[in-house]
């Protein structure tokens, strides 16, 4: 498993194939290994980069809840990207990563050469209750919570031994990195800047999805101007990714290939 040390920190990744770059962002409680079900299944001709987000898996975690912000998330994963010698690159990202996918096109998108958003938070930005918020400290130091309420997120994922694993990542987690997303999504709030997003843009919701609303992902869709689209898979909730990866996976790969010949074009 590759290491990098970037000028913001040392960084975990999974690397798969060679190609056409995809590069997957994870959300909060996860680590890179949420994606691996989607890399086993990418065929020849594109190379996939996984990081590990500041503080989750194996990369190096930070003690300041400022280090979880969006804005810092996605200037770790850009010079992540250069350390790579990324020069384009598709992105995808789930959840908590869906909103650093998105700063880093709105922050960088020559680069960038498409946008998959995969149950993406409101782009206003998503207050967490204090009740809420004193459930996750639990969830942070009670195995089984934590393992329940991962479970309601993925109802079409069995209880299995990768399912297991996904749980001991999260419980692992440093204790920003556990509750910072949550903190940091309270203040992110791009949604002013939408209407400059020149690229192809796929939006992927799961109709069984508990934590992120229809109306919610229709009105980010809404906002992009362009060539954009919708997919609602039925039968999964918050993490197709992991709960129907070779559905997800097709879909990836279609928007994609449709995608692969446009011009990103960013308009201040």
């Amino acid at each position: 498993m590759p290491f990098v040390e970037t000028t913001r920190l040392r960084q975990h990744y999974i690397e798969r194939g060679e190609g056409e770059t995809l590069f997957f962002i994870h959300g909060s409680f996860a680590t890179a290994r949420w994606w691996e079900p989607v890399l086993a299944l990418l065929p020849a001709g594109y190379r996939a980069i996984a990081p590990d987000l500041r503080g989750c898996g194996q990369s190096q975690p930070a003690d300041s809840p400022e280090a979880y912000a969006v804005p810092a998330q996605a200037a770790d994963l850009w010079a992540l990207a250069e350390a790579l010698a990324l020069e384009e690159l598709h992105l995808v990202g789930h959840s908590y990563g869906a909103a650093i996918a998105l700063q880093m096109t709105l922050d960088r998108p020559w680069p960038v050469r498409s946008l998959t958003l995969l149950d993406p938070p409101s782009a206003y930005g998503v207050e967490t209750p204090a009740e809420a918020l004193e459930y996750l400290d639990r969830m942070r130091t009670d195995r089984d919570l934590l393992a329940r309420a991962l479970a309601a997120t993925m109802p079409a994922r069995p209880a299995d031994a990768f399912f297991h694993s996904l749980v001991e990542d999260a419980y692992r987690q440093s204790p920003a990195a556990f509750t910072g997303p949550a903190l940091a999504l309270a203040h992110w709030q791009v949604a002013h800047r939408l209407g400059s997003l020149r690229l192809p843009v796929l939006l992927v919701w799961g109709e069984l999805d508990i934590i992120v609303d229809r109306a919610s992902v229709t009105e980010m869709l809404l906002s992009i101007p362009g060539a954009n689209y919708l997919e609602v898979l039925h039968g999964v909730g918050h993490s197709a990714h992991v709960e129907a990866p070779a559905t997800f996976a097709q879909v990836l790969l279609r928007f994609i290939s449709e995608s692969v010949d446009a011009t990103p074009i960013h308009a201040e």
